[in-house]
């Protein structure tokens, strides 16, 4: 009875982490697409949390209520793509240099994931029905949010990030594609230094 009520509470923990992580991670969103101070720190912190959360606690964070109510090895494996998903999307959304080959990764590990959640999900025993469900649930969402990215061209998505500063747009989306080239390189440090594009003093 006592390790039941532990488990438990164990189970609830870790789902609210969860939850206030990806609640905090669209709230800084948000405040990305407003350009407010503060929401390098507060996305990069909270994304780099969540993907540690699911690399290193997935067995605890996807269980359903006890360790023994899931597929061990799924959860395992899953939090390691989840993790590898998330910096993928703060690398992309950050337009940090390597972000293509990481969501691509992604993106081909969450299918697999997907496929083998849908397939062991129909032969599952009743009691592990809930933990499968999340587990749909949860690689659904994160393969339509990488999917999604991984198409997206960036200059599209500056377009959606920077949306009152389209001169800044196509600086960056030249000195994005072409990193190399000196001239891009600094009217993209020159332009960010006078007008300060991301809100940031």
């Amino acid at each position: 009875m006592g390790e039941g009520l532990v488990m438990f509470a164990l189970y609830f923990y870790t789902m609210r982490i969860e939850k206030i992580y990806v609640w905090l991670f669209i709230i800084v969103l948000v405040m990305r697409s407003m350009h407010a101070d503060g929401w390098v720190v507060l996305f990069t912190l909270s994304g780099f949390s969540l993907s540690l959360l699911y690399c290193i606690g997935s067995f605890w964070l996807f269980s359903d209520g006890s360790l023994r109510r899931q597929n061990l090895l799924l959860s395992i494996v899953s939090g390691f793509i989840f993790s590898l998903a998330t910096i993928g999307t703060i690398f992309k959304i950050m337009h940090f240099p390597g972000y293509g080959l990481q969501l691509l990764i992604s993106v081909c590990g969450l299918f697999l994931v997907l496929v083998a959640v849908a397939v062991l999900m129909m032969s599952a025993p009743l009691h592990l029905l809930g933990y499968y469900k999340k587990m749909l649930g949860r690689t659904l969402t994160w393969l339509a949010l990488t999917f999604i990215l991984l198409v997206m061209p960036l200059r599209v998505l500056l377009r959606t990030q920077y949306w009152n500063d389209p001169e800044y747009v196509e600086i960056a989306a030249k000195h994005y594609t072409e990193p190399d080239n000196k001239k891009y390189e600094a009217a993209y440090n020159e332009y960010r230094q006078l007008h300060n594009p991301d809100g940031r003093k």
